[in-house]
């Protein structure tokens, strides 16, 4: 795809909105200037280094907000993507700020905050939540990120899985956090957290083992840093309850509702939390059809396992023998969580499925056993033969766990 070069100038105290198609590769912006110049211009939080090229994913979109006298960038996209980019006086970056001087005033205090982004998936809860973890490190706090929602926009982890990590430094626009040193992702093998029938058991218990892991950091800063805690978009009926029984599992002290005036009303009246909300202006993102989202989800992942985009992580081949290597699914059953052995004569099915690679010879027993053991890596289950499996991982052979091989799957696939 042929990419064109744009300049574009905005003032002090505007945002420039930048929105690349799910359908798009990766395009490239520029803040212009010296480094030594006084040109500020942050995107989620983090200052933009002039003369740095920034990468722009499929599916992201972006607010700069300029607080010098004014800002120039260059955009490297396609025309679709600088047809899609305006400026807006309109300056969303306030009421962000101003909620975070809120929340950091509690930090390295008895009750260090506990923040839970909620509302609708079009609704930036992904950028909000970066945000506010961003500003935190730029006053020397590390908090820590918790993404709960497992569709093709989660950010700690792969799209399926939900995740964990300590943010030490504000995150640029194309950082992969899960390569953070402190890190834990969990597999649910589903993109959404809720099915027809009701909240997803599997989701929920990955969810609550991970935001009791986040709370159990052993480093003091960290504690008193707080956390951000990122929840999916639930549907009306199953959304107030779900978002009460989070902020209860996970200690949550303030909610932030994005987009939701009814789910809002209803969690205004609890007590014992702070309930806020944020306007629509503050969000531009358009909705995503179901065929852009999986899109996404397929792009994600095949950026993971080649090797570039957000996982860049290197991709490797293996065999194992079949004999060695437990293939899983987890399902509830009567309300607890629990794992089911593949049949053989389903082994098919699991062709082109995403898996996670635990080791299940680290178990957690006091977390209800290597269920709750991070991921330590992710797989492709690519073709079974005979008697062997073939998998396309994000480990070389020597990282893999030793002894027997478990794998857990779900319905997440990569079809090339």
């Amino acid at each position: 795809m042929d990419l064109q070069s744009a300049s574009i100038t905005f003032t002090k105290f505007t945002e420039l909105r930048i929105t690349v198609s799910i359908s798009e590769d990766p395009q490239c912006l520029r803040l212009s200037g010296k480094r030594d110049q006084e040109t500020i211009v942050e995107v989620n939080g983090a200052p933009l280094c002039p003369g740095t090229r920034y990468e722009l994913l499929p599916g992201s979109s972006h607010a700069l907000i300029c607080w010098s006298s004014s800002a120039t960038v260059v955009v490297e996209a396609s025309t679709t993507t600088l047809r899609n980019i305006f400026r807006t006086s309109s300056f969303c970056a306030q009421p962000v700020a101003e909620f975070h001087c809120t929340i950091n005033e509690t930090r390295g205090g008895n009750t260090p905050p506990r923040v839970l982004i909620c509302g609708r998936n079009d609704a930036r809860k992904t950028e909000l939540g970066l945000t506010l973890v961003n500003y935190a490190t730029r006053f020397g706090w590390a908090p820590v990120l918790v993404d709960l929602d497992p569709s093709p926009r989660q950010s700690v982890s792969i799209p399926g899985g939900i995740g964990c990590c300590v943010v030490e430094a504000p995150a640029i626009l194309d950082e992969d956090l899960a390569s953070h040193h402190v890190a834990v992702q969990y597999f649910v093998g589903e993109l959404h957290a809720e099915s027809t029938s009701g909240v997803s058991e599997v989701w929920l218990g990955f969810a609550k083992t991970l935001c009791d892991l986040s709370a159990k950091f052993k480093d003091d800063h960290i504690i008193s840093s707080g956390s951000v805690v990122i929840a999916p978009e639930f549907s009306s009926h199953h959304s107030a309850a779900t978002i009460e029984h989070i902020i209860r599992f996970a200690s949550i002290t303030h909610v932030l509702v994005l987009q939701d005036d009814w789910l809002f009303g209803r969690l205004a009246k609890l007590s014992g939390v702070v309930v806020d909300r944020m306007c629509s202006s503050a969000s531009f993102m358009q909705p995503v059809s179901p065929g852009a989202w999986m899109r996404l989800c397929q792009r994600r992942l095949l950026a993971f396992f080649e090797g570039s985009g957000e996982g860049r992580v290197n991709s490797f081949g293996h065999k194992f023998p079949l004999s060695s290597t437990s293939i899983l699914r987890v399902v509830a059953v009567s309300g607890k969580v629990t794992a089911t052995s593949v049949d053989r004569v389903d082994l098919e099915n699991v062709i082109n499925c995403v898996a996670a690679i635990v080791d299940s010879s680290q178990a957690r027993r006091d977390l209800g056993g290597f269920l709750a053991s991070a991921v330590c890596g992710f797989a492709k289950i690519t073709s079974i033969d005979g008697q062997e499996i073939n998998l396309q991982t994000s480990l070389a052979k020597s990282a893999l766990p030793t002894g027997k091989l478990t794998l857990i799957v779900g319905s997440v696939q990569l079809i090339e």
